[in-house]
């Protein structure tokens, strides 16, 4: 197979799963997006990690980490000081399973927006949780543009419910703002 890369290309990105542009599985389109963005977009185990991380810097045991696989709140840690209970759904902006079609790829305004969705309700039952009502309770996203627009719509529900928004830089995997 002969392909002619496009003008401004410089070389195949080699990714695993990039449709349409792949010869034995690896990309070889020169220059293709989902290489380039890849190496920038957070999968939803990094968002956990990079939270994670954060709350131990600031005082808080991690109780349970849950893999992207698993059911259940992704991140259940305890302050060390209060004992207070720290609870996070979290989410990525790429699909997390090899196996999709859109893996590697971004989501898209429509996903994101579902993603919101699915952790406000999350956090908004755990907040309404009586096992959880005195912790804190979050959801955890990469700071994108549509993330920050669905989420900023949220703002005055977010703030009456007491949920916090951890944002994770996509470049530096770490968290980089709590509101």
């Amino acid at each position: 197979m002969n392909l002619t890369l496009p003008v401004g290309a410089d070389k195949p990105c080699g990714k695993l799963r990039h449709p349409r542009t792949q010869i034995k599985g690896r990309c070889v389109l020169g220059g293709c997006r989902a290489g380039k963005d890849k190496k920038t977009m957070l999968r939803e185990g990094e968002v956990i990690t990079a939270v994670c991380s954060y709350l131990k810097r600031h005082g808080c045991t991690i109780i349970e980490k849950r893999d992207v696989s698993e059911r259940g709140t992704d991140i259940d840690a305890k302050e060390r000081k209060s004992g207070t209970r720290v609870l996070i759904e979290a989410k990525g902006n790429t699909s997390s399973k090899k196996m999709t079609r859109r893996y590697g790829m971004p989501f898209n305004r429509n996903q994101v927006r579902s993603h919101v969705a699915s952790a406000f309700l999350k956090t908004a039952q755990l907040r309404s949780s009586k096992s959880s009502s005195s912790a804190r309770v979050g959801m955890a996203f990469p700071r994108t543009s549509n993330h920050l627009s669905f989420v900023g719509e949220l703002s005055h529900a977010l703030k009456v419910l007491r949920i916090e928004v951890f944002w994770v830089d996509e470049k530096t995997h770490r968290v980089i703002h709590v509101r």
